[in-house]
């Protein structure tokens, strides 16, 4: 019985920890759609400037086309570092999620083999009163 409720803790804590770690995953994930969104965003700023024909050859003749195509390239450049930053560190977290996910399967086994053998004791603790009572 003792290792049994030690053995609940245990997977308190564990579950404690695996809601962490996915909830550590979460902001990740929300990080890595925000950056994707971002460059999606740059691309189409990128697109838009190229159609405005208008707008580009007025820029041409300034040279503001370039310093556009410029500032945008180190944009991508940035948004791009970024997630793979955030990737790498999504990779690892992944790995955190899967281990204590594990721990906590590992424990819940535990649990379900020691009630299990609870069961199977008490039943032979009912079986051998249940011989001796017929026996007298």
């Amino acid at each position: 019985m003792n290792d049994l409720v030690t053995l609940q803790k245990l997977l308190t804590v564990s579950e404690v920890k695996y809601d962490q770690q996915r909830q550590a995953l979460s902001k990740l994930l929300q990080e890595e759609y925000r950056l994707r969104n971002e460059l999606i965003r740059l691309s189409e700023m990128g697109r838009t400037a190229q159609q405005q024909t208008k707008t580009t050859a007025v820029m041409q003749a300034i040279g503001a086309d370039l310093l556009w195509q410029g500032w945008l390239g180190r944009a991508r450049a940035e948004q791009n570092m970024k997630l793979a930053r955030v990737l790498a560190r999504k990779e690892h977290e992944k790995g955190k999620v899967r281990q204590a996910f594990g721990k906590v399967a590992a424990v819940r086994e535990l649990i379900n083999q020691a009630q299990q053998t609870q069961r199977k004791a008490a039943a032979r603790k009912d079986l051998n009163l249940a011989i001796g009572n017929a026996i007298k």
